[in-house]
């Protein structure tokens, strides 16, 4: 992550931007929002605690979040065993809070599991998974891999400029969601499956948004029926 991203801003930097974006964002919403930040090289380190974010923890959320640094080896497999242990232990206290998990790196392991089928079953298909890699040489292809679960999107952010669409887009979802864990079929014909690049008689949506305007494409050798 200490890697630049640009001619003169760092993956890190990047990172770090977009997570102030974010908490700014849900400091702002009218709901009780609860954020924890895990930090992680070959260890995980709770930076932030369970905390409310509103006005009055903004400022030290923000402060906090100036002392990321990168440094040492990438150990995504500890990293996302530890956000499952944190979210599920959460939610058996909480119950009825949505959860949601924010993975953020540039996608190469460097340490623990390095392989996209073990770094999988590390990841809970209970919560929302949004993976973010950060500039152009991280390791797209593991964290595609990873958004294929029924319940995760990946995202990419190639200048601090784009941060605010990718964050604006998740947290919609998370903050205004209308449907959940939604099958559309056709008969007679095929829709196109964006995710896997196909046409399907079926596709799966894990959450449809309210007030948001979604467009399918479909084909059929029958029109009439």
């Amino acid at each position: 992550m200490s890697d630049y991203a640009s001619h003169s801003t760092t993956k890190i930097q990047y990172a770090i931007q977009t997570l102030k974006s974010i908490v700014k964002h849900l400091s702002t919403q009218e709901i009780d929002i609860y954020i924890q930040i895990n930090t992680f090289n070959d260890v995980v380190h709770t930076l932030i605690p369970p905390t409310k974010v509103c006005a009055q923890s903004l400022k030290e959320i923000l402060s906090l979040l100036q002392t990321i640094d990168a440094d040492r080896c990438t150990n995504i497999e500890t990293a996302l065993n530890a956000a499952t242990a944190s979210i599920t232990e959460y939610a058996h206290v909480n119950l009825g809070h949505s959860c949601v998990h924010i993975f953020m790196t540039d996608g190469e392991p460097t340490s623990g599991a390095t392989t996209t089928d073990e770094l999988i079953k590390c990841v809970s298909n209970e919560y929302l998974s949004i993976n973010i890699g950060f500039g152009f040489d991280h390791n797209a292809k593991l964290l595609c891999e990873l958004s294929k679960l029924s319940n995760s999107e990946y995202h990419f952010i190639d200048k601090v400029e784009d941060a605010s669409v990718v964050y604006g887009e998740s947290l919609h979802k998370v903050l205004y969601p209308c449907l959940h864990n939604v099958c559309i079929s056709i008969e007679n014909g095929f829709i196109y499956d964006w995710l896997n690049h196909k046409w399907s008689t079926s596709i799966y949506e894990n959450t449809l948004i309210s007030e948001v305007k979604k467009y399918y494409h479909i084909k059929t050798s029958t029109p009439d029926i």
